[in-house]
């Protein structure tokens, strides 16, 4: 499966998990940060999916000072793959 395919597939996933979830109304900074974690949560689990041949890429990406988002991780891979 391409690496495209493969995230289609989780994006999908999560956004039928996330209907399931309670919707917070709140703007408190707490909020922002659960919101931060779950990012971080779907970044990690992408990662994790990919097979070994992007272990070096998977490395380079957990080993930043600034966890990147899903998106800049997901370019990332992508450039790998190309």
């Amino acid at each position: 499966m391409s690496v495209s395919s493969y995230y289609s597939k989780l994006r999908s996933i999560w956004e039928s998990i996330s209907k399931l979830k309670f919707a917070h109304s709140c703007t408190y900074n707490g909020i922002r940060t659960w919101h931060d974690y779950a990012q971080m949560e779907y970044a990690i689990h992408f990662l994790m999916g990919l097979n070994e041949s992007y272990s070096s890429i998977r490395g380079q990406i957990l080993s930043m000072d600034l966890f990147p988002s899903i998106n800049r991780i997901f370019s990332l891979v992508v450039q790998e793959e190309k």
